[in-house]
């Protein structure tokens, strides 16, 4: 399963607020340019 999209991955705190040029090295090389999904309230699926 290992060329799937991670869903509803534990992201760091503030993930989505962080501007890029803030965050960490580590950080970058775990997210930058990795797709996932996070489930909405109704369900769906958002590819943020």
């Amino acid at each position: 399963m290992a060329n799937r999209i991670p869903l509803d991955p534990k992201l760091p705190k503030a993930f989505d607020s962080t501007p890029n040029e803030e965050r960490s090295k580590d950080q970058l090389d775990l997210w930058w340019n990795h797709p996932y999904g996070v489930t909405v309230s109704d369900g769906r699926i958002d590819r943020p």
